[in-house]
């Protein structure tokens, strides 16, 4: 009868698309990954723990590792007025997709600590990845709420500022932030003036859309933007001269999370 019940459960779980972690394909360069894109001028790989990475590449190969952009899905839950980020259960992945080299649209969901689960999509074009996160389960009262976190790494580790002139300082830094706030203001700023990226002369109270374009990426430009530009708002978060690395945070808008209009557009040109 015990034997029975298990086999039951697992019938049950393997009908629903349970799994404890994607599965992922184990041949390179996707070794790893749960979805592998490979778009004009970059790679957006999946991993099996649900986080991604953006490599930029020079013709069809991948620049440095150190260049990657993290982009991880979070949830954040507001408790006694602050926002306090909830991290995926290891255990806490469904999906009734395989693994694939050759991606044209992927839906899992995820589960967080405290139980509420997300329901992340993405779909694949040749310059963009298009990215929709959704609450299918809440299991708080508090206030909760989904996103996208895009990092800009420190592509520009290696120099040493020591008696650096502005004059050097611009000539081993070029890289550029461009984007529109949420009051129309186009703003644009060349990273060795170590703009306050996250200040009231940039992007303080949000952003329509952020480019970034630096060297370091093979000359590639990065464009964040939300599908129904009234759907999303993308936020910065500053902690050290912008050429040593910043996040991106793009939340939907919580009325209409869940619509077509309400994803993260991602090009690479």
């Amino acid at each position: 009868m015990r034997t029975l019940q298990v086999l039951l459960v697992g019938m049950v779980l393997a009908g629903s698309g349970f799994a404890e972690k994607l599965s992922v394909l184990q041949d390179k360069p996707w070794l790893g990954c749960f979805a592998g894109h490979e778009g004009r001028g970059f790679d957006f790989a999946v991993g099996g723990d649900g986080k991604s990475e953006i490599h930029f590449k020079k013709g069809r190969t991948r620049i440095s590792v150190f260049a990657a952009f993290p982009v991880t899905y979070i949830l954040e839950e507001e408790i006694n007025g602050k926002w306090i980020s909830r991290q995926i259960r290891e255990d806490g992945f469904e999906t009734r997709d395989k693994p694939s080299d050759e991606p044209e649209k992927i839906t899992y969901r995820v589960t967080y600590t405290g139980d509420t689960k997300v329901e992340i999509t993405h779909e694949f074009e040749k310059g963009e990845v298009i990215i929709g996160a959704k609450i299918v389960e809440k299991t708080t009262e508090n206030k909760i709420r989904c996103g996208v976190r895009v990092v800009v790494p420190d592509l520009y580790r290696g120099i040493k500022e020591d008696g650096l002139s502005a004059r050097d300082l611009k000539r081993k830094v070029d890289a550029e932030v461009a984007g529109e706030t949420l009051k129309d203001e186009k703003v644009k700023a060349d990273l060795h003036k170590k703009p306050k990226l996250d200040g009231p002369d940039y992007f303080a109270d949000g952003a329509k859309h952020i480019s970034f374009e630096a060297d370091a990426i093979a000359g590639r430009e990065l464009l964040l933007s939300t599908v129904d530009e009234t759907a999303g708002r993308i936020e910065v978060e500053q902690s050290k001269d912008a050429y040593h690395g910043f996040s991106l945070f793009w939340w939907p808008d919580p009325e209409k999370t869940g619509t077509p209009g309400a994803r993260l557009r991602m090009e690479v040109k």
